[in-house]
């Protein structure tokens, strides 16, 4: 991205690249026999923008350079919805032993 740009386009070039790579990662998915469906590549492009704009606003403030911060943005796109599940599922687990432990009196 050029520096030249302000933070909001910056913002918007990274969230867009983003979501396409969301796409691309659904488009994939369903390559190898997930069946598609229109709301999930859309909510999938949506939360894929949604992680962009989260890693773009992290990697900035950590002083990293906008252009290197745009492809890490890519990446963050394209594994952000597995990566949104893989932290639920975590939770969920984390949570269920939690419970299990208060009703059983260890906590």
């Amino acid at each position: 991205m050029h520096d030249s740009l302000n933070h909001f386009e910056q913002l918007s070039i990274a969230s867009s690249f983003a979501g396409i790579c969301g796409a691309l990662s659904y488009g994939l998915r369903v390559r190898q026999g997930k069946p598609f469906s229109m709301i999930d590549l859309i909510l999938n492009a949506i939360v894929s923008a949604a992680c962009g704009l989260i890693a773009f606003e992290i990697l900035q403030n950590e002083g990293f350079m906008p252009q290197l911060s745009g492809a890490l943005c890519g990446v963050a796109g394209f594994v952000g919805t597995t990566l949104v599940r893989f932290v639920q599922t975590f939770t969920d687990v984390k949570a269920e032993q939690i419970i299990n432990d208060v009703k059983d009196h260890k906590l």
